[in-house]
Parts: structure tokens; sequence; C-alpha cells
């Protein structure tokens, strides 16, 4: 086994193979956003509530996803001279609209809904609005229901037997392409302004990074360093984006969308948003605010872990197939996180809970072997509200049927989810030897980017490794930096979260043992100038 526990399973790849993905960027395009069902429908009523100075409202989520797809509607909607206001429900309110909500935008006197990256699963909630007389335009692109809401129309990219070309958009991508088809005889022009928002949804949401969102991706990591969005470019710079190039989505998915997130996880998701539109031209005091709360947020979340694993080692919750937790000091902004990293950790589906009263609120994290949405659905009368997708979901409960819950869960986990699902692996590409880690295939695993889900970045094995200059780094030493002597000259490596094993490590540099390493090849850009680095993901002594 490997340090991490993880039993390595090498899927015996050649280097030669590694451009002969199934990856033709030729055929990646923007598809024609009309393409979609109901996309008239939604483009006409939009236009008539335009000329009607009607009021309207965009309903975005509180994540990267829904705020990069709220702020598009909204710049596109301002440029075209709508009254248009905007909401983003507080991570306390749980996900997605609720009946409070919908009498707030009725006091308001608000003619047209416009939900982004939500709704699909709120059919009470678009019901009411409904019957207050608001239409109600739902873009979104979350597992669909059996019943949907009866709302005005519908823009879904897996809607429809025969719909649209592309059904894996994220929330922010669908809101994307009405944006773009609302610009009419300009929609080229601000195709090119607002893909880099699009982008951010898209990478933050773990969408798969293929066909149209491979697009979306490329072209908006491209677009973000020449950005017009004055917001997009104090974060960016905030966010280190400098030392960044190519189209390696990390910069969004590691540096830029956790600051967008701290914000609706520590405070309130309007700072991000604000951020994004650059309200009042508040964007430098914005971005320092968030880098502010993600400080914040490293802090709470390492604190809740911690908690959470001596829980699960003096309850001997291992014994389950799936971990459920809560606890009334996890904020709902973090339980995602600390679900993300559970479920990463001990290869099972992870259910973690802020407990406030007489209600939970829930975020699910779960390995490709289970799917956490469909399981949620097979016991649907627990909840107040629900949903999400395969790997992720989250859901609002009663303290009262916490108990018949977590029975459900568990027997339903304990049918759906074999021993050998829970064997912790790591699947490995291509196996190197030292005198092949050098620029030609460096260059070779740039060629595929951008990486993200359904186009994961190549992993590597290199074996009889002595690490040099071994040390730990970051904040309480949680981090570990090292050197490998390549055939050409040492590369950097660095294993983030390795600090705890830094002893056992440091040990087998004294004895002169070798290692082997499985890790991930890519450049590291500090002050304009590029090295090679891998990053560690998983020791081997």
């Amino acid at each position: 086994m490997s340090v991490l526990g993880k039993k390595w399973v090498l899927n015996q790849g050649k280097i030669s193979d590694l451009l002969t993905q199934n990856l033709d960027n030729e055929s990646v395009t923007f598809h024609d956003p009309f393409l979609m069902p109901n996309m008239e429908r939604a483009v006409e009523r939009i236009n008539n509530a335009i000329t009607n100075k009607e009021r309207i409202i965009i309903f975005g989520d509180y994540d990267v996803d829904g705020i990069s797809g709220t702020a598009i509607l909204v710049k596109v909607l301002r440029e075209l001279g709508a009254e248009v206001s905007y909401r983003l429900p507080d991570r306390q309110d749980g996900y997605g609209l609720n009946v409070n909500w919908i009498s707030e935008l009725k006091e308001k006197n608000i003619d047209l809904l416009i939900t982004v990256d939500c709704g699909i699963s709120n059919r009470k909630e678009i019901d009411e609005a409904t019957a207050q007389g608001m239409d109600v335009i739902i873009t979104d692109h979350h597992t669909i229901p059996e019943k949907m809401p009866d709302a005005y129309t519908i823009l879904h990219p897996a809607l429809g037997e025969n719909g649209y070309p592309f059904p894996h958009l994220s929330g922010s991508g669908v809101a994307f392409k009405l944006g773009v088809a609302l610009m009419g005889d300009n929609a080229d022009i601000w195709r090119d302004k607002l893909v880099d928002l699009a982008s951010l949804g898209t990478i933050a949401d773990c969408v798969p990074l293929i066909g149209e969102n491979r697009w979306i991706a490329k072209q908006g990591l491209d677009q973000i360093r020449k950005t017009e969005w004055e917001g997009l470019k104090t974060l960016f710079n905030k966010a280190g984006g400098d030392n960044s190039n190519g189209h390696d989505s990390d910069l969004v998915g590691f540096r830029i969308a956790p600051r967008l997130n701290a914000a609706g996880r520590i405070e309130t998701p309007y700072f991000a948003l604000q951020l994004l539109l650059n309200e009042n031209n508040s964007a430098h005091a914005l971005s320092e605010k968030l880098e502010q709360l993600n400080v914040q947020r490293q802090h709470f979340l390492e604190e809740a872990l911690k908690k959470a694993e001596e829980r699960i080692e003096k309850q001997s919750l291992l014994n389950k197939k799936v971990l459920i937790l809560w606890d009334s000091d996890w904020r709902s902004g973090i339980v995602g996180l600390i679900a993300a990293r559970l479920s990463e950790k001990n290869h099972r589906p992870a259910i973690i809970m802020e407990e406030r009263g007489e209600e939970l609120v829930a975020s699910c994290r779960s390995p490709e072997t289970f799917n956490i949405v469909k399981a949620l659905q097979s016991m649907a009368e627990c909840f107040e509200t629900f949903g999400g997708h395969a790997a992720a979901a989250g859901f609002t409960l009663k303290t009262s049927q916490l108990a018949q819950f977590v029975g459900m869960m568990e027997e339903y986990a304990e049918k759906h989810i074999s021993d050998d699902d829970l064997e912790p692996i790591l699947n490995v590409d291509y196996e190197v030897d030292l005198n092949e880690i050098n620029k030609s295939l460096l260059s070779k695993v740039t060629a595929l980017e951008p990486y993200g889900e359904g186009n994961s970045k190549p992993r590597f094995v290199v074996r009889g490794v002595h690490p040099l200059s071994l040390q730990t780094v970051g904040r309480e030493h949680s981090h570990l930096r090292f050197r490998v002597q390549t055939a050409d000259a040492p590369v950097q490596a660095i294993a983030f979260r390795f600090g705890p094993h830094y002893d056992l490590l440091q040990k087998a540099v004294f004895d002169q043992r070798a290692v082997d390493i499985a890790f991930e090849f890519s450049r590291n850009v500090w002050k304009g100038r590029e090295q090679m680095q891998l990053r560690v993901i998983d020791i081997k002594i």
C-alpha cells in the first residue's frame, strides 16, 4: 500500500498514445443557442418584458456556477435596457427557491422570474410563483425530476429526446446560451465578451470538459487574460493569474473559484456577484474582501475536518458504507468541502449536515461508483428540498426526519455499494522513467488542456526515486516540497496536504530508501518564469 493507503492500478498506457485520446479539438464548437428546446419562446418572452418595461428578476444559485450565470444575464439585460434586478439565496436558506422568496418577489411586483442554475427541482415554489401572477423561465442543468415544474418555459440542455446537441452544459453555460441568443445581431460579439464568465461556472462546477464545454473553457481561459470586466480583471490579478498560462483550468478551479465561493460560505454570495458586476465601482474593495474571507474559509475547514475525523475514528464510522455526520458548529458554507475531503479520503459517499435546531442543511459528495442524487430520489419523502448531480447533491431535512433518513440511506448504501467499491484505488495512466520527465513530455500534456471532468489530467508513476531537499511548506506546514533529479536537471515536486507524512518520508530519505511517485505533470509559472513541476498524488516507500 501507499502512504495514502491506496492500491495503484496501472492502465499500461504508452506515452506514444498520449496524443491519441479522443479529443478532436477541430470538432469542438459553439452550437447555435436556438438549437436548445424552448429558446425562441424564452427570448420572445424576455424581449416582450423589456419592451413593456416589466420588472424582471434573475434568481441564481449561490455557488460559482450560479453567480457567474447570474452575472451574464444581468449584464445582457442591462445592455438591452431591461428593468432587471437579482437575488441569490443565502447558504443558510438551502439550495434553490423557497416559498419565502416567492412572497418577497410578489411584494416587489415582479412580472418575470428567470432562474439560473436552479429551479428544475422547485415544482412547489414555481407553482406558487405562477399562482401569484409571475411568469417563470427556468434555466438549469441539474437532474431532471419525474415531475417538472409548470413554468412558462424551461431551458435545459438535456430536455427532449432530440433536443440540444450537447446535454452537459453547466448552469452558467445555459445562461450563456440564453444571453447570446438575446443579443440578436450582436450575438457573436457578446459570445466572445461573455465566454470568460461562462468558463468560471463550467470549470468550477466540474461538468464534463468535453464537446462544447471544452470550447467554453478554452475560449474563456484565453478571454480572462484580456477581459473587459473590471471585477474579473481585479480578481484575476488578486488570484495570481499572471503566474499562469496556456489553458490550465487550475487557474479557475484552485485560484478564482475558491475566492468567489468564499463569499457565500462565510458571509453572503452577493459580494462575489457584485464583484463580477463591479457594482458602484467596488471591484477592488470587494476583491480584498474575498481574499480575507477565503483565508477564514480555509481555517474553518481545517478545524471542522479535524473534528469530523476524530468522530469517525471514535464512533468506528468506517464500518458503514456511507459517512453521515452533523454538527451545529459546521457552517452550511463549508459542509460541501468537508464532504468532498472525507469522500475522497475514505472512498465512499459522505453526507455532512449543519444542525440548526429543528432543521438540518446537508451537502453530499460521492465517488463515481455511487449515484448520490439517485439515492436521495429514492427517499424523497424525507426532505423539504433536495437536488444535485450523481456526484454532488444537497438537501434540507427536518430534525424529526433525521433518524428515518439515516436508516434509509445506510440501508440503501448497503445494497448498492459493494466491498470492492470501498477499496481505495488510484488509477495511473502511464509509467515513465526519470529520463522521460522532460519538456517534450510536458508539451504533450499541455496540448490536451484544459483538463477536467471527462478529460482527466494524465497520471504518471516513476519508480526508484530519491527525494532531494525534502521540506514542509504552507500554513501550518501542511504540504511537502522536494526535488527529483532527472536526466536533464532537478525538477520541483509539490505534495499538497502531505505534511503529516513528513517524518515517514524523511526517515526514508535518511535511510537512503527509494520511493515510487504517482504524479501529474504541469508547469509552474512564477514571475513570468516557467518551470516543470510534479504535482504528487501519492507515494510508495
